[in-house]
Parts: structure tokens; sequence; C-alpha cells
């Protein structure tokens, strides 16, 4: 290479000495493709409209992300989910600006795509979708991630649904960078169908296989078509000469070949039997999810992760929504001890379901009031006796909202609470701070009477519907109707049958509770049992479990819930814990995380909702504590939840900052609510702008180093600055050759000649002769400043300037 470089140094003298002649021209065609502006902007369209890689891989990749994208809306996370379909497609093109910036590091552009992807979320979520201020959706998230709660009230799908919008934009980016950055096809593969597995896991309602079909289809061709692109690549660095005819040609039939195995496999795995997941599966998918909520609540050891060999497998039992599948399988460990001024235990609920579909509840509950420590909450049960209650959390049992629990029903919390609700009742108790380990508080509940007295003023609905009628005006009633008398369309004959039979004689909406009560927790004919076949998505669980006679509590709530419904009682399922069992050694009652269970609530006009557990082996009356306790079998542990009220709302409106309470006993608990930063709102904006005009820096910088096009330094250099002459007046010509044009350029410029003519005869000898090496582009690279410093006597000896043709042909 030295001595190419010294022949480059003589033939520059040489020309200087002699000047131009066409003896001194190499021996090459004199027509090339010139620096014009218009073959300069072909050439930068071409990088930005023809990828390496190819536009078929994008259009792949796009249906494969929008398949998991459709599969996400489909679960229904969250509504108004439509919405989320703006952002895959800005990832994927961020992703592609992205992949093809090569002089910026790429750890800065990954942060800079971050931020565009979570400014896009805020304002899809704050402007389109929930119709917010953004400053209040951003205070929000301050919050959640600073642990705190705003007392602003958000509802927990807002959050959500931000999460859900950079992640559909994450997708899109991170996929489309793998393709043209990484050519990580099989990673992209693996992180796709672990997304579509986990959204098809909660797709309730509906057949939606064939968005996996789409997007295996998608996915197979997407990594043929890489390998292929990735060959062809590594032909051309080989050296390999590939005709455009000949690639397509090539391209053309692999892809073909790529089709047809793909369609046999598709129509091979039709084949094969197609159940629903099987419940190792669905278990698998429960324990990542307790594991997930052990490691965020702190509780991290070895015996907690559910996955060792030999553990019991574990699932998140507190959610917006329960799909009720033929097994469930809870943690072991302890989640919190109580005790209550009455010495007994207590059913301890902390959320309920309204609305059932046959297989999954789901809470419509939309509003929601901020309570501040001891203050007092509405109570409708005017006859209750008032039990306080001391609860220690051991460990936080997750979930969507940080779910406080309590006897039915409570009246004042110790702590600042957000109580959610409809227009009938509260229907989840949450905790203004998320809850800790180690932490307590109190709470004072009024418990319901359970006395068949108490209750006999409150006739069967279709024995007296004048009482119900009267007793509640025509809203409330139709509120009663939408929220609490809901059954689905398809629910078995067999169960308004069987509610029938077993209520006859009944005169009383009690009575007739009661009844059904005693006929499902009846062990002689119905067994509880936490491992079950699943149950067909055609048939409702009422039905199931009247022909199978063994579930677990969920089971028997939710056929309790349909059978009251079905005898016009409103009737809603509750989520909690029973009563755990009592530790004689600390005196208190201890609930394990296998407590968590369901039971029924139904409402008595005059009397709140009353509790009633069905199950077999559980009771829905407070116990006392017994003699010295045996330590809990793996059996369902048999405890007692105690009459709830939550209350109907005829509730005034609850203003955010109630006043303190009038009287009782005080609670003493502090709760501090910290607002956001002014300075941390402005930090983000102005991390967000400055992110944005980097990005457009790195794209002008990508194509300024690289100019036209070019896929070598010292041709884009020698472009570069043909570019800049032009400006001048001082284009290149169509008849002229590189020699040619460099000679009139010395006229104009003779201080710097030399670096003119050894700039151009590395540009000449890249072109026609041997491949130069890297110490010619350090050479070039050096020339650069010395030729950029000429622009300013390049202006002041400007010429009128003239179309630019293009000159030196054959570069195309």
């Amino acid at each position: 290479m030295g001595q190419g470089l010294a022949d480059i140094q003589k033939g520059v003298q040489r020309k200087k000495r002699k000047g131009l002649s066409q003896s001194d021209l190499p021996s090459f065609d004199a027509t090339l493709q010139a620096p014009s502006k218009t073959s300069s902007k072909r050439a930068v369209q071409g990088w930005i409209w023809r990828p390496a890689e190819g536009w078929l891989v994008f259009f792949l990749l796009g249906i494969a992300l929008y398949s998991v994208a459709f599969a996400i809306i489909d679960a229904n996370w969250v509504p108004q989910s439509l919405i989320i379909l703006w952002c895959p497609i800005l990832g994927l093109l961020v992703g592609l600006g992205i992949a093809k910036l090569p002089y910026i590091p790429q750890l800065l552009l990954h942060l800079i795509a971050s931020l565009i992807g979570y400014w896009f979320a805020l304002w899809l979520t704050s402007v389109v979708a929930f119709q917010i201020p953004w400053s209040q959706l951003f205070q929000q998230l301050f919050a959640a991630m600073t642990g705190q709660t705003m007392p602003g009230l958000i509802d927990s799908r807002m959050i959500f649904f931000f999460y859900l919008s950079f992640l559909s934009f994450f997708l899109g980016y991170f996929g489309s960078w793998l393709i043209y950055r990484a050519h990580l096809p099989w990673l992209v593969v693996l992180v796709y169908a672990a997304i579509m597995l986990v959204n098809m896991n909660y797709i309730t309602a509906g057949d939606y296989s064939y968005l996996v079909i789409i997007m295996l289809v998608a996915l197979g061709l997407l990594v043929a078509r890489m390998q292929i692109a990735s060959q062809i690549m590594q032909w051309r660095r080989d050296g390999l000469y590939t005709d455009q005819l000949w690639v397509r040609a090539i391209v053309r039939r692999c892809m073909q070949i790529a089709c047809f195995i793909v369609l046999i496999t598709t129509l091979c795995g039709w084949l094969l039997p197609m159940p629903s997941q099987s419940a190792q599966g669905a278990r698998l998918w429960s324990q990542m999810g307790a594991d997930w909520n052990n490691l965020f609540s702190g509780n991290v050891s070895w015996q907690n992760f559910s996955f060792l060999p030999g553990r019991s497998d574990t699932t998140n039992f507190f959610g917006d929504q329960l799909t009720i599948t033929g097994s469930v399988h809870l943690p072991t460990g302890e989640v919190l001890t109580y005790t209550s001024s009455d010495n007994s235990s207590h059913s301890l609920e902390g959320f309920t379901y309204n609305q059932f579909d046959g297989h999954t509840w789901t809470a419509t509950s939309a509003i929601a009031h901020a309570y501040d420590a001891n203050t007092d909450l509405f109570n409708d049960t005017l006859e209750g006796r008032s039990v306080t209650t001391t609860v220690k959390i051991l460990q936080p049992p997750g979930g969507t909202r940080s779910y406080i629990f309590a006897p039915a029903h409570p009246t004042v919390f110790a702590v600042a609470t957000i109580i959610y609700g409809d227009s009938i009742a509260d229907t989840a108790w949450t905790q203004r701070d998320p809850l800790q380990k180690g932490e307590s508080y109190q709470v004072r509940s009024s418990l319901a009477p359970t006395s068949a007295a108490t209750f006999a003023d409150v006739p069967l609905p279709a024995n007296n519907v004048n009482y119900w009628q009267t007793t509640y005006e025509q809203p409330e009633l139709a509120a009663l109707q939408s929220l609490y008398l809901s059954i689905p369309k398809d629910l078995s004959p067999k169960v308004l049958q069987t509610a029938e039979n077993w209520t006859k004689g009944a005169t009383t909406s009690y009575e007739a509770l009661t009844l059904l009560e005693s006929h499902l927790n009846d062990e002689n004919v119905f067994h509880y049992s936490i491992d079950n076949p699943p149950v067909p998505e055609n048939m409702d669980v009422a039905d199931w479990l009247l022909r199978n006679h063994i579930g677990y509590c969920t089971h028997y709530a939710t056929t309790m819930a349909m059978m009251g419904r079905l005898l016009n009682i409103p009737m809603r399922m509750v989520n909690g814990f029973s009563g755990g069992h009592f530790d004689w050694q600390t005196n208190t009652w201890v609930v394990n995380g296998n407590d968590a269970h369901s039971w029924v609530q139904a409402f008595l006009p005059g009397h709140g909702w009353i509790n009633f557990d069905p199950t077999p082996g559980f009771s829905a009356a407070p116990q006392a504590a017994t003699a010295p306790a045996v330590a809990p079998t793996a059996a369902p542990v048999k405890s007692t939840p105690t009459p709830v009220q939550p209350t109907p709302t005829q509730k005034s409106t609850t203003p955010s900052t109630p006043a303190a309470s009038p009287g009782g006993q005080r609670i003493e608990a502090n709760s501090t609510v910290e607002s956001l930063p002014e300075w941390w709102l402005w930090l983000s904006i102005s991390g967000f702008i400055g992110a944005a005009l980097f990005f457009f820096y790195a794209l002008f910088r990508r194509w300024w180093l690289d100019f036209g096009g070019q896929s070598t330094i010292i041709a884009s250099i020698f472009w570069r600055f043909c570019s800049l002459a032009s400006l001048s007046g001082l284009a290149p010509q169509r008849w002229q050759t590189p020699y040619e044009y460099t000679g009139m350029l010395s006229r104009y410029l003779p201080q710097q000649e030399q670096a003119l003519w050894q700039v151009t005869e590395l540009f000449v000898r890249e072109r026609w002769g041997q491949r130069q090496d890297h110490q010619a582009e350090v050479v070039a690279k050096r020339l650069w400043p010395r030729l950029f410093r000429l622009l300013p006597h390049l202006f002041w000896r400007r010429k009128p300037s003239s179309p630019m043709e293009p000159l030196f042909k054959g570069e195309e």
C-alpha cells in the first residue's frame, strides 16, 4: 500500500508540472454518473426505500407483529384497546431507522427510541384514549414507579393501557432492530411467540387460533427470507459478483420453496390433536405469575419459587378478572395474621365481581373515592355488630391493585384508602399506598346478623314483587338488574330447574338462599377438590358442577350466584381469604396463600350484602378458637367467612378528602402521598426534546457520512465535495472525466490543488483499480477537512449555476 500511495504522489506532481493531457487520463469510459443533486437524492432514497434485506422482510414482520397486537386486543385487557394499533407501526419504522445508523452508538439510540415510545404511549393514553391532561397521567405514572398512590384516583386500567401501548411500540422497535441490525430472526420468533402465548391464555370468548397460524406463517417466511438475504450479503463480502437479475431469480425460487414448506407444516399441524391448553401448561404461567409477585413483594427465597421440583403449583388469585379453570393451585406460605375484638375468625374480603359470561368473572366498577385514615365509610347494616380487627401483612398477595382485606362490612380503616364501586355498592377496597411486608393496620367492621328471623321481612321476589319495587326507586332497580341479575345467555336450563327444586317451599329470600347453600355445602353429595378436569368451552360452570359434583370454591360460589340470580335475588362473587387457622403460640389467626377463597353475597333490601359460603367444608359464620390447634394440612383449610355488607350506593357524593371520623375509637396510622416534583416533569420533557433532536442529527450524520449512498469512505468524500462545489456553480458536466473535473477545480482553488488531486487519484484507483485498504481511507479522511475549508472560497468565486447534468456515466 505504501508503494501505491507513493505512486499517487508522483502522479499528482506530474500532473501539476505538465497540466492535463489526454495521455494522462486513465483508460476508462469517460462517462460516469456525476454527483449531482438529483443523483445524490436518488442514492439516498436507495438507502431509505431499499434496505439490503428487502421490504418483504418488513412486510412479513408487520404481519406477525399485528397478529400479536390483535391477540392483545382480543384478550380484552383494557377498554378502547383498538387505539393501541397505532403503536406497532411506529415502532417498526423507528427500529428500521435506528438499525441503519452505523455511526452513532447503538446504546444511545436505544435510549432515544425508548423516550420516543414512552412519550407516544403517554400521548396516546392521555389525549386519544382517556381524554385527560397528559400531566395527570404523567404524575400517576411517577406515583406508580415511586410506590405512591395519588389522591386524584385514576383507574388502574389507564396505567395498564399505557403499558400495553409502550409494549406494542417496543415489540415493533425490537423486532425491526433485531432483523435489520442484528440479523437474529429466530429471537424475534421466540419473543413474539411468547407474547402471543400469554395473551391467548387470557382470551375467553371466541376462537382466535387463526392469529397464531397467521403469525407462525409470517415468521416462517421471515426466517427464510432473512437466511437468503444473509447468504447473498456474505457472497458479496467475499467478492462474488451477483447480478441483480440472478439475485431476484434465486430469491424467488427460495421463497417458493419456503412457502411450500410452511404450507405443508401448517397442514400437518391441523392433523395433530387440538385440545385446549393442558393443565400443566396453564400451571406454568400461574407459577411464573406467583413467582413474579414474590419477587416484587420482597419475599424472595429459594423456597418461594414454585417452579422448583417438589413445590406445589401456584396462581395469582387477585385480578380484575377471574377465569374458572379445571384446577387451581395456590402458594402455601403465610400471607397475613390478624386478631379480632371478638376473638373469632372472619372471612376477609378484598374485592368483588359482578359480571359472568359462563367461564370468567369480571368487575365493572368504575367509581372511585378516596378516604383519609379514620374516616367513617357508608354503612347500610344498621343492626350490625361492631368488630375491630388488627391485620399484619407478612407477604403482600399481589394483584392488579393494592387490595386491603377486612371482615365485612368495613366502616373505618386506620389507613388512607381508595374505595371502588358502582351505582349500587362498594366493590373493592384498596390502600392508597401499596401494601408492604411487615405493615400493620386496623379496621372496624359492622357484621350483619345471621339469624333467619332478622331477614324474615324480605320475601322472595317471585312471591312479592311489590316489596322490591317499593323499597327502591326505578334507577336503582334498573342498576340492580343490569349489574347483579344478569346471567349468561347460554346458561343451561338445568340450573334453574335444580334451583327451583332445592328451594321448593321457601317463602323468604334468606330461606331460599340458605337452602341453596346447604345443598351445595353437603359433603355427602358434593366434594371439594383443587384438581379437576377442565370445564368444556360449550358448557357453563354451574352446569358442569351439577353434573360432576366436584370442584373448588369458585365453582360453588359461581353456581350459587347463578341460582340466586335465576330467583331474581341480586348476587355477586367475593374474593379474599377464608378465616385461616389459630396459632396458639402467638394468639393470632394465621392466613396462608392457600386460604385464598371465593364466596357469594346476596343483596337483601334493608340489610345490605349478606355472606353465604356454599363450598363444602367451609362456613360463612365466625368461629372461635378451639383447643390447641392442629397445624393445617394440605387439604382445604376449613375456615370462616363473616357476614359482609359492602354498601348499596345510596351514598351521596363522597369527597376525595372526606372529613375525619366524628366519633368512635381512633386508630393510629400514617399515610403519606408524594406529589410529582416539577423538576422531574421538566427533566422528562427536556429529555424527550433532546432525544428527538439527537435522532434527527443522527439521521443527518448518517446521510452526510455515507453521502450519495456510496459503500466506501473514499467515494463518499469525493461525491460530497463535488456536491459542495456544485453549490458554487462548479457542477461537473457530462463530458468531463474525474481528472478533467479536478483540473477545472484546481484553476479556481490553486491553494489546495494537491489535496484535490490526491482525493481524485484515490477515487479513480478505487473505482477502476484494485480495492484500497484501510490506509487509503485514512488518507482520504485527513484530506476532507482541507477540502471542506475551501467552501468559503468557492462561495466567493461563485459562478452562475447551471443545471447539474449527470456526467460521469456508468456509475448507476
